[in-house]
């Protein structure tokens, strides 16, 4: 959906630049020839307006998909932070010489890693 989105807009941005350019030159023709040249000149003028909205359009969308990575790698650093604890907690269970407590620990990390692994496909 992404990458169509993403066609779409470039194609767009090439319609809306080769517009501007043939009303460039159709402005600069009609007025060397003495002629009315406003309706060229405003199709120039709405056609760079629309590129640059096109533009204004793909920064907000980056700066979205931007936050969204923050986002995800906030939660990436959440993850591995609670599996450091987990482990410490795991390797002080075995330190105090009580080998039950430390395998309650190693089946509630598999039971949450698999139950996570589930939930994220």
């Amino acid at each position: 959906m992404a990458r169509v989105s993403l066609q779409i807009k470039n194609v767009t941005s090439i319609l809306l630049a080769a517009a501007a350019s043939a009303s460039s030159g159709i402005t600069v023709k009609m007025y060397l020839d003495h002629k009315s040249w406003a309706f060229p000149a405003v199709c120039l003028a709405v056609a760079l307006s629309c590129q640059l909205g096109l533009i204004f359009v793909e920064s907000k969308e980056e700066e979205e998909l931007s936050l969204t990575r923050k986002q995800r790698l906030e939660a990436v650093k959440a993850e591995i932070a609670e599996d450091r604890a987990l482990t410490v907690r795991i390797q002080h269970e075995i330190e105090v010489g009580d080998p039950e407590a430390a395998a309650r620990w190693i089946r509630f990390r598999k039971d949450k890693d698999g139950k996570h692994d589930l939930h994220r496909e």
